[in-house]
């Protein structure tokens, strides 16, 4: 370890003597913004980001049930990405301290960037789980760590042997961080298929996220949408299959017949202290396997879903008791719906 050590401290100082500007931080007036990134991540950027996020109030001890920072003072992400160490610093920071991390309309975030955001926290006394937000418009991209070594410059077996030993490492240290998972959450905090899709792409590739059902799949939230719509009948039932779907990192599919699923049942069910209508999506199987879908009857921000599988003994929710799980109206799109058309 001492060895990996050293080798990342000396090529670090290969990138500084290459002059690589640091990027830029600064406290944020800028809506939903605590703190702003732009630019190139490089070495002595986490302390940086730490030092002030510090001054801006988001560090500190958790002094209630509620989450210690909104998502309102989230760190603002724009940036190519860049020192895959530092910007793992930096993810272990933000995750730590329960700060938010935000990509706005106009910015970009990609590589070890696109790493940071996925670190986004929403941590209090009774609140733990992901919070980043992708404003529609801006470009979330995903690649594997790799190292930009001369390549002009003779390498011998020994090198060649210890950087493969610190990409293991790397790798090993990238999915043990991705694979926390909430008290309050069955997910991973970085999917185990974006992780797969990830690790998959090399530095000219990225793996962007532009639908519906890479954005719900992998619970990255989504800003600057329609803020409600009202959805039909078989929009609930593309619900209920997503939903089925993406809470256990499955592709989801398109539902295109329909006969199976309608008329959709209906029924009348207490949650919260409110009675509310719910149609009955039953998707088939060996078992009983079904959701109850939230029916509004009005344009909403979303609805409330609960899937049981009485085949695998699986259930999300259970709105006859009282308790279910809200998701935003999007989710009842076709999982291949391009991010731009919910403007």
């Amino acid at each position: 370890m001492r060895f990996v050590r050293a080798f990342i401290a000396s090529f670090a100082l290969i990138l500084s003597a290459n002059g690589v500007l640091a990027a830029t931080i600064f406290s944020s007036k800028t809506p939903g913004c605590a703190i702003e990134l732009s630019g190139e991540i490089v070495q002595g950027d986490a302390e940086r980001l730490a030092a002030i996020a510090d001054q801006a109030g988001l560090t500190g001890a958790i002094d209630s049930g509620e989450a210690k920072n909104s998502a309102e003072k989230a760190l603002c992400l724009n940036s190519p990405g860049g020192s895959y160490v530092e910007g793992r610093n930096m993810a272990h920071f933000v995750h730590k301290n329960g700060i938010a991390t935000r990509t706005l309309a106009t910015s970009e975030c990609y590589s070890s960037c696109a790493f940071v955001f996925m670190a986004g926290h929403s941590l209090g006394g009774e609140v733990d789980g992901p919070r980043r937000i992708l404003t529609i418009g801006g470009k979330l991209g995903f690649h594997a760590p790799y190292f930009a070594l001369d390549p002009d410059k003779p390498v011998t077996g020994a090198d060649t042997n210890a950087v493969s030993v610190l990409s293991m490492q790397l790798i090993s240290d990238f999915i043990k961080f991705s694979s926390y998972a909430s008290p309050f959450d069955h997910r991973p905090m970085f999917s185990m298929s974006l992780l797969g899709d990830t690790l998959g792409m090399m530095p000219d590739q990225l793996e962007l996220v532009d639908t519906v059902e890479e954005a719900a799949r992998w619970a990255i939230e989504l800003d600057g949408t329609r803020e409600k719509a009202l959805l039909n009948d078989r929009q609930l039932v593309q619900a209920c299959v997503n939903f089925q779907a993406w809470e256990f990192d499955l592709p989801s599919t398109e539902v295109t017949e329909f006969k199976w699923y309608l008329p959709l049942k209906r029924m009348m069910l207490t949650l919260w202290g409110e009675e509310r209508e719910f149609g009955l999506v039953d998707t088939g199987g060996m078992e009983v396997r079904h959701c109850l879908v939230e029916a509004n009857n009005t344009k909403e921000s979303g609805f409330i879903i609960c899937s049981r599988d009485e085949f695998n003994g699986v259930m999300l929710g259970d709105c006859e008791h009282g308790f279910g799980s809200w998701e935003p109206w999007y989710y009842a799109l076709p999982p291949a719906t391009p991010l731009t058309q919910l403007r």
